[in-house]
């Protein structure tokens, strides 16, 4: 499918786009700061800020300026990395309409209540631990999601008679593209750090702890039946299955339908919200909503899925890797 041609944007527009990604991301702060401010409210006592807190407001004004300094011209180079270092192998337009996207969501639901029964139906019957049983629930959730977000896209593209190439899933130059997903990581990295901690700052300052997400939770429970099969599970899926059906499914399919009638920018913007949506717990939605604004331009610079897996791949490996070095070190 060739090329769609961009229209072009009336004056202005530019600054409703940068408008547009600011306020989501000021909406999720937003909903973090209201979460923090609601577990206060909780019956659960909430740990008292002068009993050796692990920063002190000082320090934490102090690590928040840094952050700031560095992530400010991480976010200029982005630009210039995405132009000059990666390569443009087709331009993001999408061969799936809204209505594929309707249907791919509404398979997804209903293959995963059928998948939830019958594995919650097979493991009524047998004695299983519960870290093994969560392997098992992660097992069919891969197959699920493998089926719905990337061979049923596959499937679609094959009945119009497109090809892998039609997402950029083929394409002719890996170093470059590796290398740019490589680049635009490693400029993400301080504007990851700069979001957790501002998310950390906010719960500080409202006497909670940040939740942490489940699964690190249930990889501190190295006693428990099951341990080593879940850990395995959980690690494959983070580092390699996750990059690849997300991606496939966030932008390929949803961020490059988004393009047909939105500027780069606001179509960013959207598939980001929703991928951030998909994620759990509150207090992660503004990191992943920058992650996913990151992996859309990727995309949209170098016009190949591989380009975000890589990327993608890269951010979910280092931070497994820095999950399992706390645990185990």
């Amino acid at each position: 499918m060739g090329p769609i041609p961009a229209l072009a944007p009336p004056a202005g527009t530019r600054r409703r786009d940068i408008v547009l990604v600011a306020g989501i991301l000021a909406f999720f702060f937003a909903c973090v700061t209201l979460m923090a401010w609601h577990e206060t409210r909780s019956s659960e006592p909430a740990p008292k800020l002068g009993e050796d807190p692990p920063l002190t407001t000082h320090d934490r004004v102090k690590a928040l300026a840094f952050l700031i300094v560095v992530s400010i011209p991480a976010v200029y180079l982005l630009g210039p990395v995405g132009r000059r270092v990666f390569v443009r192998v087709r331009e993001p337009a999408s061969p799936f309409r809204f209505l594929d996207i309707v249907l791919i969501v509404s398979a997804s639901f209903l293959l995963l209540v059928a998948l939830a029964g019958l594995v919650h139906s097979l493991l009524e019957r047998f004695r299983v631990p519960e870290l093994a049983r969560i392997a098992l629930y992660q097992v069919a959730q891969n197959l699920w999601q493998v089926a719905v977000w990337v061979l049923l896209p596959l499937v679609l593209l094959a009945l119009r008679r497109s090809g892998p190439r039609a997402m950029g899933l083929l394409p002719d130059r890996w170093g470059r593209i590796l290398l740019g997903a490589f680049l635009a990581w490693i400029l993400f990295v301080p504007i990851f750090f700069l979001s957790s901690f501002s998310v950390e700052t906010i719960h500080f300052l409202f006497g909670k702890e940040v939740e942490a997400q489940e699964i690190l939770n249930r990889m501190r429970d190295r006693d428990e039946g099951g341990y080593w099969s879940f850990l395995i599970c959980a690690t494959l899926t983070a580092c390699f299955v996750a990059p690849v059906v997300e991606e496939f499914f966030f932008r390929g399919v949803l961020y490059s339908s988004l393009r047909r009638r939105l500027r780069p920018l606001p179509a960013m913007a959207v598939s980001a919200f929703l991928f951030s949506l998909v994620h759990w717990p509150i207090s992660t939605w503004p990191s992943i909503y920058i992650l996913g604004l990151v992996l859309a331009y990727a995309y949209e610079r170098s016009g190949s899925l591989a380009a975000p897996i890589a990327l993608h791949a890269l951010h979910n490996i280092a931070v497994m890797s820095y999950m399992l070095f706390l645990i185990f070190a």
